[in-house]
């Protein structure tokens, strides 16, 4: 008589809130707390389009920064002096007051929109920045600028009992963690990032036991529409390029970590551009797929029991 053993998932409700004021103020790791504002900020060295800034914040628990204190420029202004070699202006969000135009409208754009502005589709549109000069300027939606996040202290999210600054994470009784998807698709260095931030990492599988709860997960887990293709998730292992040898972030063997079964006919290593672990949607097990493509990825963080 074969036996079926259950999985549960609940969503987790505890304790998802930032830590009180009295403690050391902490959320992302990659978030800088400014005593004044009772904020963290986030500056982003990688240049994007408003659409993309605003969802990469949004992705982050924040906003994208609107100056509304002479604290706020200071703060910006302090960490825009960090990276002197990114030009002069940063992407701000927009306050709802006039300003000067930072250039004329060109008669002809001789360079395309970038792919993710193709969704802004009611140009010529406008948008602020700020200048090194602290200025607040308004220029173009073609244009691409690095940019800023913020978000205020009553409003940074932690969720308690998986240990992470973010929402919506789902806890696995027989797998011990908790995983989320997060509704935006990226690379693997990109996603790998994100989910350090959060205080996660990317997903691995420990145990036979972990892909069962895991494959179970999947079935029910969001399509993400920003991805090339909505049936794989990136997972926390990558290859050699010279060697092929799959190793996950933690530096072990697929085998070492407690769970090495591939899809079939995988890895393939398709036209030599697949050095990146991910799960099939289907049936989770691992397949190769390009780093540099944006797929949905799996975040995860062993839950932090409470006696």
């Amino acid at each position: 008589m074969e036996e079926y053993v259950l999985f549960v998932f609940s969503l987790l409700t505890l304790n998802v809130i930032a830590p009180p004021p009295s403690n050391k103020m902490q959320y992302r790791t990659d978030y800088e707390y400014d005593q004044k504002t009772n904020a963290f900020f986030k500056f982003h060295i990688d240049e994007a389009s408003l659409l993309r800034a605003k969802t990469i914040c949004q992705l982050e628990g924040a906003e994208l920064l609107v100056p509304k204190s002479k604290q706020d420029f200071s703060m910006a202004h302090g960490l825009f002096k960090r990276y002197p070699d990114l030009g002069d202006r940063v992407l701000i969000g927009n306050d709802g007051q006039k300003h000067e135009s930072a250039e004329e409208d060109p008669l002809m754009r001789l360079e395309p929109s970038p792919p993710d502005l193709r969704l802004e589709r009611f140009g010529p549109v406008v948008y602020d920045v700020l200048t090194r000069q602290g200025k607040v300027e308004r220029t173009y939606y073609y244009r691409q600028l690095p940019y800023i996040c913020k978000v205020e202290a009553r409003d940074a999210v932690y969720d308690g009992q998986c240990d992470v600054y973010a929402s919506d994470y789902k806890y696995s009784e027989s797998a011990g963690s908790c995983y989320k998807v997060p509704p935006f698709a990226l690379t693997w260095n990109e996603a790998e990032a994100e989910c350090r931030g959060q205080g996660a990492h990317l997903i691995i599988l420990n145990s036979a036991t972990e892909y069962e709860a895991v494959a179970k997960f999947l079935k029910t887990a969001p399509r993400i529409q920003t991805a090339v293709v909505d049936y794989y998730y990136l997972a926390g292992f990558r290859a050699d390029r010279l060697t092929r040898n799959f190793r996950t972030i933690f530096n072990q063997s697929l085998p070492e970590a407690g769970f090495a079964t591939w899809q079939e006919g995988e890895p393939n290593n398709y036209d030599d551009s697949e050095y990146c672990g991910a799960l099939f949607r289907n049936n989770g097990r691992y397949n190769d797929v390009d780093c540099a493509a944006n797929f949905a990825f799996i975040c995860e963080k062993e839950a932090q029991l409470k006696s």
